[in-house]
């Protein structure tokens, strides 16, 4: 009985992802929306399952919202807010988030916390079950070895069919390029790729996401889009820093196709090169010349950019 159960869920879940490129181009005809209100509601009619409505959700956001560079990346402290009892202030807090999910819908702009704050609510009103993660992302090379005393992002989570789904609506947005998509890589995330760009301050999430200790998150390299896009494993190093006195750096990648291009660039670079490159049993050596510098090393599969390192002299 358990393995028919199972074999249920498994099937239901399966069929609504063949089915989510169908979901992408309903929200794409999604004009003029104005509130959450309005928006879950339109969702609900075109659509049964919950994966699908939140998959619905995920795309409506990535097209429509826009990141706001003007605002502070860290997270805000809690708000000292005079109340008169507890019903009072869950009144006010509740005011708070709905004035910014207002904001964010009628500006179509703003941070990782006002895109999620907006997830959340379109979720309660669906009546599914969400929460909210916040925690540490990076994205920029000095962050490397860095522990932040401030967490700086948040996403979220929602439960369908006692499993839970991990989405960040803010990593998915679409870029301003011209002909740009939003990035669905974001949407229903694994767990172990999800913790090479993303570490939780809550305990239940730590043990969930099967997560150890910030600083091991903050010794990593910087994972960029590229990274998963090619669905690569880094074998080798796995630290972020790299010192060393040899006159080759050595970089070990699974799972490279034979017809990707490898190409890397120093911060001060003009243009990117092409290393040494040796295949073996699916695992790709990539040799590089030491600079023996303090510098940047990113690594490009295509072009486009996938990792990068911080390389320092040898005291």
């Amino acid at each position: 009985m358990k393995k028919l159960i199972f074999l249920i869920l498994f099937l239901s879940l399966n069929i609504s992802s063949q089915d989510l490129k169908k979901v992408d181009l309903i929200i794409y005809s999604y004009h003029s929306i104005t509130s959450a209100e309005q928006l879950a509601k339109r969702i609900d009619y075109d659509f049964n399952t919950d994966i699908e409505k939140i998959r619905a959700l995920y795309t409506w956001l990535t097209l429509n919202i826009q990141y706001d560079y003007s605002v502070s990346t860290n997270i805000k402290s809690p708000e000292i807010i005079i109340h008169n009892g507890e019903i009072d202030l869950k009144y006010r807090l509740r005011w708070i988030e709905n004035n910014l999910v207002s904001k964010t819908i009628s500006t179509k702009k703003s941070v990782c916390y006002g895109i999620a704050i907006t997830f959340k609510k379109v979720c309660d009103l669906l009546n599914l079950e969400s929460e909210l993660i916040k925690g540490y992302t990076r994205t920029l090379n000095n962050e490397i070895n860095y522990i932040p005393k401030n967490k700086n992002h948040i996403w979220n989570a929602v439960k369908i069919n006692e499993k839970w789904v991990i989405v960040d609506a803010t990593y998915g947005l679409k870029r301003n390029a011209k002909n740009s998509k939003p990035n669905y890589y974001y949407f229903d995330i694994e767990k172990e790729k999800l913790n090479l760009t993303h570490f939780t301050s809550n305990p239940k999430w730590i043990n969930y996401l099967n997560q150890k200790k910030l600083k091991n998150f903050c010794y990593q390299p910087i994972f960029s889009d590229a990274y998963f896009k090619y669905n690569v494993e880094l074998i080798e190093p796995l630290k972020g820093k790299i010192t060393s006195e040899r006159e080759k750096i050595i970089l070990k990648i699974r799972n490279i196709k034979p017809e990707t291009e490898i190409s890397y660039k120093f911060e001060e670079s003009l243009y990117r090169q092409i290393p040494t490159v040796k295949s073996k049993n699916y695992t790709t050596n990539i040799v590089i010349d030491n600079p023996k510098k303090n510098t940047n090393l990113y690594i490009y599969l295509d072009g486009e950019y996938a990792l990068s390192y911080k390389i320092t002299k040898p005291e």
